[in-house]
This record gives C-alpha cells, structure tokens and sequence, in this order.
C-alpha cells in the first residue's frame, strides 16, 4: 500500500511515543524456550520464510541473507527519507521590497502559495517527503517496515531504529516474537521482538540450541558451558546432544551423556586416551586399584586402566590376579607381588591354602597361601607325597625323609609307598616297609626319654651311662625313629660323664698326646665329647684301649671308631644329646 499525505508531526509524536514502550514490553516478555530434565523443549515461535535457519551451524550461517540495510552491530541509521526537497517555487522570498513596510498584521495562517508550500502543521502530507524512504515507521499505532515509502509486507528479519533492532514479521514489528532471527551479520536473540543485546545463555530453534552471548549465537562456542539447568557440551556454538563421552574445563574431566554433564554417574568411560575411573560424574586421577564394568574387572593406576599390568592387586574383597590390566577369573596358580608368592584359585589369592602349587620354576609348599620357601620337609597333593627342600620338590632327592608320622622312603622326591625291602642311606643300613622307615627294637628308659625329647634338627642322640647305651634316632619331634643301637664307655664313677640336655656344638678328626690318640670327636658340652677308643698315637689300627660297654673313660663317651665317625659325618650341629 502506497503512503501518502502522512504529517511529519504526528508521524514524529506517534515514533517516539510507541518506541519508548517497545523496550518495557520486551523486558517484561518471558523467554519462551527451556531445558526440562535434561531435554530440550522447544517453545518458541518459528521464524519464517528461511530466517530462522535448518540444519548445522554451517547451513545456519551458509542461509544468511541481507533483510536490511543497517548493520546491526554498528547501530547507523540511513535516516527518514528526505524531509527538505532542496526545491523552492522561487515565489517565496524574493529579495524585494513592495515599499509597503510592516502592515502590523498578524500571521493569519494562510498562504499566498508563494512561501513555503509544505504546510507541515495541517497534518496533511503530499507524500514527497517519504518517497525514498527505507526503514522502520509508526503508521496508526503500528511499526512498520517501509521500502522507498511504501509498506514492504515481504520483508521478515531485522531492522534497525534509534530504540534497536527488531524483528519484523511481513512488514510489521512483531513484538510478541522470541526466538532467534538473524541478517548479514550473524544469528540473534529476539526477545519481545528486540534483539536483546543483554543475553548471555541458550535459547533453541528447529535447528537446535545455541549459544548466545551478547544476543548473538556464537559458533565458536566449544566445551562444557552451564544454565541453570546443567552443565552442556558446546560444539559449534550448539548443544550436542548426541554426544555421550568425556569433556574437559577448566576444573578437569567429565563424563557428558547426551549432550549433558551426568554428575551422578560412577564407572569407567573411554576415550582416545584410555578407560577412565569416573566418581560423581568426573574423572579420578588419584584413583588406584580394581573396579569394574560390563565387561569385567580392572586394574587402575592414576584412575587409567593399565592394560599392561600383569600381578596381583588388592580391593576390598580380596587380592586378585591381573592378566593384561583385567582380572583373570579362570586362573589358578601361583602369582608375586612385593611380599612373596602366592597361591591365586579362581583369581583369588587363597590365604587358607595348604598344600603344593607349580610355576614354570618347579611345584612349591604353600603355607596360608603363601609358598613357604623354609620348608624342608613332605608334602602330598593328588600324585603322591613329595620331599621339598626350600619350599620346592627335589626330584632329586634319593632317601629318607621324616613327617609326623614316621621316616619315609623317597626317590626322585617321591614317597615309595609301594616299596619294602633294605636300601642304604646315610651310612644306614635302613629297613623299609611300605615305604616306612622300620625303627630298631628300642624300648625302656631309652626310648622313653627319646620320646619327650625335642631336637632342632632331625637327629636325636641319647646315652645311658648305666647301660653303656648310645642311640642315634632320626625324625622330628613327637616322632623318633631309631637308627642305631651302641655299645660305649662312659666316664667312670670317679670321673663320670655329665648328665643333662645339650646340643652338638663342634667336631674334630683327631686329639691326643705323644702317647695316644682318639679320632672323629664329636662335642656336646666344654670338654665332653663322643669319640673313638683309644689308639696309639697317630694309629688308626693299633688300639691302645678298646673297651666297650663299661665306665672306663674320662668322661667322655668312646665309640667303635667307625661310629665315631659316622656321627663326625652325619649328625649336624645343633642336634639335640640327652645323657642320664
């Protein structure tokens, strides 16, 4: 529609007027879009005709078009139109005078059509001084958007005025509109109709939601950026609600599950760099130890899992055998860590383990699941009963071996249940039945003492002087088995032996004068020793005195000298002598 005949005046009053109201409606206008319970709702009214935008950030930026000639950034006014035509009638002023003077009459208001033909106070308007006009314009209480004078009723976006920018909708300013709109330069927040120039936050088109800042979507936007409805991952200047992962700020790491930041969430998320421990919806660096997803349980260090990781490792239910940075449920075997090796069953350390377990080392005695490398003694499992030696079976071990229950026959480090018959051990002439040592016919006072006897070694030896009697027996304590059975010669009554508890504490080959001679001692206590009768001096042949059976000596206790010698070789220091 073409405008005519309109007056400067009123046109003046009624701008003013209606342009200092637009601002106080908007600011009074609710925004029309919100985040509900971590989904976008979207409220606002759609843009028309292609301003508001489809698809990405690019597609948004790529559909800008120029709906107007003012910038609206830079704020400049290309002006009303042209108010003074620069034309005169040239009957105005003349530069003559009639003569006539000043008639003192007063201005009456009307015209002789040779002043200024304008009449600008009657409220009427010939309409040329709106013929060039482009921008906005109240015309009967409404804001219009005119081009070259006349109301374009095609123009929807932005246009600009003194008061700002504002949304135009088919040629008039709708100030009921909030959403986003945008020109040239850029995409805006329209909010009652004015770009707000104040908002910083998001607010949503079909395309999604945006950042805006300053009233202007910024695209450059990325990372986490908060509302009062959560925290958000910022891609582009748009809300990504597809993205379900890991984001960073400045306050660290953070588990982002549909587009959101999910503070209540706990457990391990992926990224580029690895699995991650996630507490209360944020990475834990300080987090060492094992937990666990859908796919299994896992070993952390520094909240990462360490997939190269292979030993044990401890959480509340126990310790746990790491294969690969995973625990390995299906194995069972032996594992190390720092404080030795352990039996793992079922991936479980069992510290109620007692028995044998193997390693690509060799097959090892556990003592509360731990391989107790001090054991030097017979042990069983499903294949036998086995002599260890530091905690590990000596297959090569060849004789006898004690336990709680006897001496027992071993070769190849096996126990030889099925074996009976004579073997040689030690110097021994050892009879085996069943595979058990078979003990010499010892009774009485002898064997008696034996039995309460405790050694530090598997060898005890106890001398009866009234009898004349050595006994050698070998096992552990609670169970002796005797070895051999021999006649001595203790100290006589004027020089008798000591009577007591002692332990082996040194040996020698040989001592003696210029006279005599005595070979293989062996001490037990000062200067009480077992050793050989007496020879002549450096004989081993001749014998100087070779009673047996009879209180004849010192105090020492005499021994055929091959016996002499036998325990010189066999019997360790330490173990236990009983004399009475």
């Amino acid at each position: 529609m073409k405008l005519k005949k309109l007056s400067v005046g009123l046109m003046t009053a009624v701008l003013t007027a209606g342009l200092l109201a637009s601002p106080a409606m908007a600011s009074e206008m609710t925004d029309a879009a919100a985040v509900q319970n971590g989904t976008v709702t979207v409220q606002a009214a759609a843009t028309e005709n292609g301003t508001a935008g489809t698809g990405t950030s690019d597609d948004i930026q790529g559909e800008i078009k120029d709906t107007g000639k003012d910038d609206a950034e830079n704020g400049t006014d290309q002006g009303e139109g042209k108010e003074d035509t620069g034309k005169d009638d040239g009957k105005g002023d003349t530069g003559k005078d009639d003569g006539k003077g000043d008639t003192g009459k007063e201005d009456t208001g009307k015209d002789d059509g040779k002043g200024d033909t304008g009449k600008d106070d009657t409220g009427k308007d010939d309409g040329k001084e709106d013929e060039a006009f482009t921008g906005l314009k109240e015309i009967d209480g409404i804001w219009w958007y005119l081009t070259e004078g006349d109301v374009d009723e095609s123009y929807t976006g932005l246009a600009e005025n003194a008061y700002g920018w504002w949304y135009v909708e088919n040629g008039r300013v709708n100030f009921d509109y909030f959403g986003l709109a945008n020109n040239e330069n850029g995409w805006w927040y329209v909010r009652g109709g004015g770009v707000a120039f104040d908002y910083v936050g998001f607010q949503a088109n079909e395309a999604g939601w945006w950042r805006i800042e300053g009233g202007k979507v910024n695209f450059e936007a990325n990372g986490l950026i908060p509302n009062e409805n959560g925290w958000w991952c910022v891609q582009g200047g748009r809300i990504n609600f597809d993205y379900t992962g890991l984001a960073e700020n400045e306050n660290g790491w953070w588990y982002v599950q549909g587009g959101k930041l999910n503070f209540a969430y706990s457990g391990l998320v992926p990224n580029e760099a690895g699995w991650w421990k996630v507490t209360n919806g944020m990475v834990d660096f300080g987090f060492h130890g094992i937990t666990n997803n859908e796919v299994g349980w896992w070993y952390l260090q520094n909240g990462c899992i360490d997939f190269g990781y292979n030993g044990l490792a401890q959480n509340e239910a126990g310790w746990w055998k790491i294969t690969g940075g995973m625990v390995d449920f299906n194995y069972t075997g032996m594992a190390q860590n720092e404080a030795g090796w352990w039996y793992v069953a079922g991936g479980l350390v069992d510290f109620n383990y007692n028995g044998i377990g193997s390693n690509e080392a060799g097959w090892w005695k556990f003592t509360n699941g731990q391989v107790d490398f001090g054991f030097n003694g017979m042990a069983g499992n499903a294949a036998g009963w086995w002599k260890f030696n530091g905690g590990k079976i000596d297959f090569t071990f060849n004789g006898i071996a004690p336990n709680e229950s006897g001496s027992w026959y071993f070769r190849g480090g096996q126990l030889q249940f099925g074996y009976s018959g004579t073997v040689q051990w030690m110097g021994l002439n050892c009879t085996i039945s069943g595979g058990k040592l078979v003990p010499l016919g010892i009774s009485g006072a002898i064997a008696s003492r034996a039995a309460s006897a405790k050694s530090d070694t598997n060898w005890l030896i106890v001398t009866d002087t009234n009898a004349c009697r050595t006994v050698v027996f070998y096992g552990q304590n609670g169970c002796w088995t005797a070895v051999k059975n021999l006649s001595c010669t203790p100290g006589k009554n004027s020089t008798p032996t000591v009577t007591g508890d002692f332990k082996v504490t040194g040996r020698g080959k040989s001592f003696g004068t210029d006279t005599y001679t005595c070979w293989y001692y062996t001490q037990f206590y000062g200067d009480y020793l077992f050793h050989s009768v007496i020879y002549n001096h450096g004989s081993m042949s001749s014998i100087q005195d070779g009673r047996l059976g009879m209180k004849l000596s010192h105090g020492c206790v005499r021994l055929a000298i091959n016996e002499a010698k036998w325990i010189y070789d066999t019997i360790p220091n330490g173990t236990r002598v009983r004399i009475y």
